[in-house]
């Protein structure tokens, strides 16, 4: 490598690193995030987008959120969380499908405090997914028969967490373990959101640029240097908890839930502190 290109690297990692800087302080950083998701090609489903942006930086935490989208085959569940998982570095996420859930055996420190994204989950899923025990216990061992040199032995591998899960699936209810470890959120199925896909595929859509995504991946991996600190709750938070209604069993999945996307929100929010001034439009 030339001292030259050398230069001109260190030149544009110090602009992103400014740029980024400057989206995190933003009080509209969620207005900006929804604006490059819906540039990206997603039409309607902001709600459901925020959701998916907070599950993904909570990854980062200790307790991170784990959600299921669901809708009918064809509603745009998959094309929701690709959309919506656009902003973040390629290397925060991994994928799993069908045809590769092998990865489960040999992926080490591979998924910790990454989004696991898995697509469709059904029978083909399996009675215990493996992602259920990653949220679950924290890690995944599995024992698996392997061939070196012609012999068959069996290892053993840890896959560890924790990690944020963003699961798909055309149930509107999955096994209740599955169930009590995860949010669930359903794509909107009207006919004005029908309406607003349709329209989107006959206008001129505003193209997210390169520098864009670049920009916005840069932040990510700025909070994700933050977030090496603990993130703690203040003490009047206390009181919330006080105020909680204690007389149905789901507040024990909910109320963690809400916690740990309160702290990914604190987290993101963090920045704020340190800029000289406030945009006159907030969100």
């Amino acid at each position: 490598m030339t001292k030259a290109k050398t230069q001109r690297q260190e030149v544009e990692k110090e602009e992103l690193t400014r740029d980024a800087l400057e989206l995190l302080r933003s009080p509209r950083i969620f207005a900006h995030y929804l604006d490059i998701v819906r540039r990206s090609g997603l039409a309607g489903e902001e709600r459901n987008a925020a959701v998916l942006n907070i599950a993904g930086i909570s990854r980062l935490l200790g307790r991170p959120l784990n959600v299921i989208v669901k809708g009918p085959s064809s509603s745009g569940k998959n094309f929701l969380v690709n959309r919506a998982l656009l902003p973040f570095p390629r290397s925060s996420i991994r994928e799993i499908t069908s045809s590769s859930a092998l990865a489960w055996n040999y992926a080490s420190d591979d998924f910790r405090h990454r989004i696991v994204y898995l697509q469709e989950r059904n029978e083909a899923s399996g009675a215990v997914h493996p992602a259920r025990l990653l949220i679950s216990e924290g890690k995944l061992v599995r024992v698996v028969t392997v061939n070196e040199g012609g012999v068959r032995t069996t290892k053993r591998f840890v896959a560890k967490g924790p990690i944020a899960s963003i699961s798909t699936t055309t149930k509107n209810q999955l096994e209740v373990d599955d169930e009590t470890r995860h949010v669930s959120i359903w794509v909107d199925e009207s006919r004005e959101q029908t309406k607003r896909i349709v329209l989107a595929h006959s206008l001129s859509a505003k193209l997210v640029t390169k520098h864009e995504l670049k920009v916005w991946r840069t932040a990510h991996e700025l909070i994700e240097a933050r977030a090496a600190a603990q993130v703690a709750l203040p003490t009047w938070f206390r009181r919330i908890a006080d105020s909680v209604y204690d007389g149905d069993v789901r507040v024990r999945r909910y109320y963690p839930a809400f916690v740990s996307a309160c702290m990914a929100v604190s987290l993101l929010r963090s920045f704020q502190k340190e800029s000289g001034g406030r945009d006159e439009e907030e969100d």
